[in-house]
């Protein structure tokens, strides 16, 4: 849209609008009360401002509209950004807690803002059996999304996606209900494997999300945002959607 693009042009706009769809809907009066406290009342105003423009995105052009607005948020000086990135971390909980997409939105955009700024670890990769139980967390998360509380059907997405890593057996772990810590950890780690492994942890996801045969809007976009967490390029399936 050309509001999207209209706000897109410079970092101050840019920063509005990129706040307006990381606040979203649940919730939202404590999250702009976090943003004017942090960054001041001419930001918040910019959110309230940008808010419709935000809502009125569907679900599919949240990412993209994101990535449209990062041009302008990198002229932002490394400290601006900073301050932005650890905004975007304190509205991750605030207003109770986030669905499985909306954490993995806020995620993708501190993601976004942070490369560029740090390089990338030089530590040596992990081995994907040593992120074993990280992995029981995130397809565990994930399947339980989609599963609307049917122990049945969470089972059946978690043993899909597990059966592609080609590991022991295991069952997933129950869903905390302050999983957002955990889920923290656990992704920063997988970015730490090796790119075949990410391959193969990215085929998972897929087949948890997929086991019914089918993979809505939201399911697919929340596949794109893990994967750009995890620098790793979407299925094949999914990449031209």
């Amino acid at each position: 849209p050309g509001s999207i693009r209209q706000a897109a042009g410079d970092p101050q706009s840019a920063e509005g609008l990129l706040l307006a769809i990381a606040i979203g809907s649940g919730g939202r009066d404590d999250r702009l009360a976090f943003v004017r406290a942090q960054l001041g009342a001419g930001v918040a105003g910019a959110v309230v401002d940008l808010q419709p423009v935000a809502d009125g995105l569907p679900l599919i052009q949240r990412l993209p509209a994101v990535l449209l607005l990062l041009g302008s948020l990198r002229q932002l000086d490394p400290a601006e950004r900073n301050r932005l990135i650890g905004v975007i971390n304190g509205l991750i909980t605030r207003g109770g807690m986030p669905t499985v997409f909306d954490y993995a939105l806020r995620k993708s955009v501190m993601t976004f803002l942070r490369d560029g700024l740090q390089h990338r670890s030089d530590r040596w990769p992990l081995s994907i059996r040593v992120v074993r139980e990280d992995l029981r967390l995130v397809l565990g998360i994930v399947a339980n999304s989609g599963a609307e509380a049917d122990s049945r059907r969470m089972k059946l997405a978690f043993d899909a996606g597990w059966a592609q890593l080609q590991l022991p057996s295991v069952l997933p772990l129950p869903t905390a209900i302050s999983w957002v810590g955990a889920m923290d950890k656990a992704l920063a780690r997988l970015d730490r494997l090796a790119n075949r492994d990410k391959q193969r942890v990215v085929r998972a996801l897929t087949a948890a999300i997929a086991h019914d045969g089918v993979i809505n809007v939201a399911e697919a976009e929340l596949l794109r945002l893990l994967c750009a967490q995890l620098h790793c390029p979407l299925p094949p399936l999914l990449a031209d959607l």
